[in-house]
Order: structure tokens, then sequence, then C-alpha cells
């Protein structure tokens, strides 16, 4: 009889780490997120880092390649600060053009700043920290 209910709390105890082990990965699984323009999305990992992907992909860094620091769209062009997660990367401003799907960057600060004052499809692009971006979801 012993033996049964230590077999029975072995079994019960497999059971529950199982179950915890897949509630831990659930939370990658589901990774929360904003809608943008043109079916790109803003998303939340592990609750610090944020990252732009695009469709039901998950792209490794999204799909600018990095962590988003800085954000703005309209409804046409999103703009982000991007750090490069590679070691040959620059990080830099990127601005993706949503009808075309095209991605442009990274800029430097100059070229940038530069690009927003000339440009009239980027002119009304209010740029926020990330954070703030998605505090306002």
């Amino acid at each position: 009889m012993r033996s049964r209910n230590k077999a029975s709390r072995s079994a019960r105890a497999a059971l529950l780490g199982t179950a915890f082990l897949i509630a831990s990965c659930v939370g990658d699984i589901f990774v929360p997120s904003m809608a943008l323009p043109g079916g790109f999305r803003l998303e939340q990992f592990e609750s610090t880092h944020y990252y732009v992907q695009r469709g039901d992909w998950l792209v490794p860094g999204g799909v600018l390649g990095g962590e988003i620091g800085q954000i703005g769209w309209n409804e046409h062009h999103i703009v982000a600060w991007r750090s490069a997660m590679r070691g040959r990367e620059t990080s830099g401003w990127m601005i993706i053009d949503v009808g075309r799907g095209s991605i442009e960057g990274p800029l430097s600060v100059a070229a940038f700043r530069d690009r927003m004052a000339r440009d009239g499809a980027l002119r009304d692009i209010t740029v926020r920290s990330v954070k703030e971006a998605w505090s306002s979801r």
C-alpha cells in the first residue's frame, strides 16, 4: 500500500511539474502585441523588449533586426530607432513604407532628422519612447 501511495505522489509531482513547464512556455507563445499600420505590429517580449513584426511570423529581432527604443507612425510610415542585434550591423533609425512594405535604414540621427524635415509624408509623425507608445495602446 505504501509503494502505491509513493508512486501516486510521484506521478502527481511529475504531472504538476509538466503543467508548470507548459504554463511557463505559453507566455512565449502568446506574445503581447499592438497593431500598427500595414499589418505590422509592435510586440513586447519578456516585459522589457520590443520588436516590430509583420503578419503571423515571429522573426528573431523582428523585421527591423533589433530591439526598438523609440517609435512613431502614421497611416503610411512607421519610424523606429533600432538597436542592432548582430555585431556587424549598425544601430539607427529605420523607416518602413507600409504601402510598399519596404524598409530603409539604418539612418544616422542627422540623416533621419533631415529626412523627417524634407519628407512631407513623415512630418506629422510623433516619435515617442517605445514604452510610452506601448502604454498608449
